[in-house]
């Protein structure tokens, strides 16, 4: 991680070249364009050690060879527009390949073997990728998979039973995804800091008794969200929540009818200074909130099939 986030980083020259180039060593160096080795063999390239496209940085080699950064030696394979390692059950997607297009759909098959996840980081800090569709195979996400990414939308398949912890945090996801029933684990900030621009309502899966910790957190643009099968919201489940809520209105709505709020569980995000947020409960229900479990300046309204109570 030495030259992670050096933004204006233009060459790099080694004295004797590594064995490897481990995914993220360029991370973040987006003007990267030459790197030169002075002795030693070309090293190994793993998928995702670049902030930019392999193809285009230069490379000279200790004999004196010019070639291009996606010519050196890579330990995965690269499959419809992405690169595949083997892991249990199937493959494994760990990063986008330099030949993917902005629109990428990842394959469900190689080898007679099934695509059955997202690395962790696969495609963090990727500049390229717009649109990505998952197929049936793939069951799990793992943590900071999308994070800092170009994507804007995102296909998840009905299969998918895990998505990890910031998986899609900062990034330029635009529509709301859906996120499927069949998720049995969601960690935290999965939605952290992105911008939606079609007003739409994040649905956490049915299957899900407890909100995740920062679920929304930093998030803006959502109408709303629904939590059908929350039992609890845990301290930091629902914080920060609501700005630039469409029409200033901002619906949280429950399916159970009786949900828990823990302290420190629920506030408004800082600049959702004209929100109201609004908890809409089934007929019949009887939430409990614990002393302290709204924080901040909120304007809230409880309500019960539509109906304000107080």
């Amino acid at each position: 991680d030495s030259f992670r986030g050096c933004a204006k980083l233009r060459e790099v020259i080694f004295g004797t070249a590594p064995e490897v180039l481990p995914r993220g060593t360029f991370a973040g160096c987006g003007e990267l364009a030459r790197l030169v080795f002075r002795s030693g063999a070309l090293p190994r390239m793993e998928p995702g050690a670049f902030g930019v496209s392999p193809a285009a940085i230069d490379v000279v080699a200790s004999d004196g060879r010019h070639l291009k950064a996606n010519d050196l030696p890579c330990s995965a394979q690269a499959v419809g527009g992405v690169f595949l390692v083997g892991t249990e059950g199937g493959w494994e997607v760990v990063a986008p390949a330099p030949e993917a297009g902005k629109s990428l759909t990842v394959p469900a098959m190689w080898q007679g073997k099934p695509v059955v996840s997202v690395a962790e980081g696969a495609f963090r800090e990727d500049t390229h990728v717009e649109e990505v569709k998952l197929p049936a195979s793939v069951r799990a996400i793992g943590a900071q998979a999308f994070c800092g990414s170009a994507v804007k939308r995102v296909t998840l398949p009905e299969t998918l039973r895990f998505i990890g912890e910031s998986a899609f945090q900062n990034s330029r996801l635009e529509e709301t995804p859906r996120l499927p029933d069949s998720v049995e684990t969601i960690e935290g900030r999965v939605v952290t800091g992105c911008t939606f621009r079609d007003g739409g309502v994040l649905r956490l899966p049915k299957t899900l008794r407890t909100v995740p910790v920062y679920f929304g957190w930093w998030a803006t643009g959502l109408s709303g969200m629904e939590l059908p099968g929350v039992e609890e919201v845990p301290p930091l489940g629902l914080v920060y929540v609501g700005a630039g809520a469409p029409e200033g209105h901002f619906n949280l709505r429950f399916g159970r009818r009786r949900v828990r709020f823990r302290k420190g569980s629920l506030s408004l995000h800082p600049k959702a200074t004209y929100v109201v947020m609004a908890l809409c409960f089934p007929e019949g229900s009887e939430p409990v909130f614990e002393e302290g479990a709204l924080s901040g300046s909120a304007s809230v309204e409880l309500r019960v099939e539509g109906q304000p109570v107080r």
